[in-house]
């Protein structure tokens, strides 16, 4: 046998089984490579959903109103939904379809009423109901007249409807019980207009303002519009409100009693107001968000105040109840929030056995 042939042939052997040792290691490293990276992605797909890595999603806010259970004033409520934007379609087939979040919460809408047809037109919004929609207006008086209010109130919260019109089954309506309906209904500014006594009978809007005032069964913050007969010192009217509540019992005050407005000024529309130190007398009753929330929304209703600073005889206040509080405190961006998995006392649910085509 030839050795150098030998010797040749075991060399190439070795050479080989190196080739060979070398080839399985990449394999390997690549396979490890593939599923580490495999696995890296379906973690972060986890991590991402359960909202760990990138926060709690953002999700957007629709405002409908519903009535209390004496038919006597409409109570904002705020849905949070997983739509990317709210739409008007969408409030009104929210304000059909769901169950108030409290049992002392009214829907006005007729069981099994549909929204057959939603679209805007030159600023009007068209609403298309079906025939159960008549049944609210069946015996007149209180109960379809609010209804039709909530709807207003409802598509109040987007600035491109200037506009109602009703229609039932494809057909525009004129009439619904005593309401003249023959033209376009305007989206109404001023919300659960309170008229009493002289005030009731001033022209104009110039002495009217909106004031928060608490619903005490729902523990909910509800506006209220008042007229009073002095224009020009209307922020601290609204203020002496919120100490006094109205006249009507479900219009208690948020603010705690023997509250006073020591003084009050607006700079750059900013409101500063400066308190007695009785508005630190936090009660359970009326928690401190409450009290906080009541008194921005009413004086941001002022389209010259978009925020409030807030002193207690001349030191500014840091923290109210468990509350810490900003320097400057601007509007919230929802009222009345409800997410819709909170079931509160009656629970959040559709008034349907078959749901509606809504995905909340």
């Amino acid at each position: 046998m030839n050795c150098s042939l030998f010797l040749q042939d075991r060399l190439f052997l070795q050479r080989m089984k190196k080739v060979k040792t070398s080839l399985k290691k990449k394999l390997n490293w690549n396979n490890f490579k593939i599923i580490s990276l495999t696995l890296l992605s379906f973690g972060l797909l986890i991590l991402n959903n359960c909202n760990i890595l990138s926060g709690p999603q953002a999700r957007e806010k629709v405002i409908v109103y519903f009535s209390d259970e004496n038919l006597m004033f409409l109570v904002p409520v705020t849905y949070e939904i997983k739509e990317k934007t709210s739409t008007p379609k969408k409030a009104i087939e929210l304000l059909v379809s769901l169950e108030p979040p409290d049992k002392s919460l009214y829907n006005l809408f007729p069981g099994e009423t549909a929204l057959l047809n939603f679209e805007i037109k030159d600023g009007i919004a068209f609403l298309n109901f079906s025939q159960k929609f008549r049944k609210a207006f069946e015996a007149g008086g209180t109960e379809g007249n609010l209804l039709i209010s909530s709807i207003n109130y409802t598509l109040s919260h987007f600035k491109e409807i200037k506009a109602i019109k009703f229609l039932i089954e494809g057909k525009e309506i004129e009439t619904l019980g005593e309401l003249d309906l023959k033209e376009p209904l305007a989206i109404d500014r001023w919300k659960n207009l309170f008229l009493t006594g002289r005030e009731g009978r001033i022209p104009g809007e110039e002495n009217r303002a909106t004031i928060y005032f608490l619903e005490h069964k729902s523990l909910f913050i509800v506006p209220v519009t008042c007229v009073f007969q002095d224009s020009e010192t209307l922020p601290q009217n609204v203020i002496h409100r919120l100490t006094k509540g109205l006249d009507e019992e479900w219009a208690k005050p948020t603010l705690p009693a023997g509250t006073e407005v020591l003084s009050f000024r607006v700079e750059d529309n900013v409101a500063y107001i400066d308190f007695n130190s009785a508005f630190l007398n936090v009660k359970n009753k009326v928690p401190p968000e409450i009290v906080i929330n009541s008194l921005i929304f009413s004086l941001t209703e002022f389209n010259y105040i978009k925020k409030l600073h807030i002193t207690i005889e001349g030191k500014d206040l840091k923290k109210y109840g468990s509350m810490n509080l900003p320097s400057m405190l601007a509007r919230p961006e929802a009222i009345n929030i409800i997410k819709l998995n909170d079931t509160r006392e009656t629970g959040v649910n559709f008034r349907f056995t078959q749901r509606p085509g809504i995905c909340l």
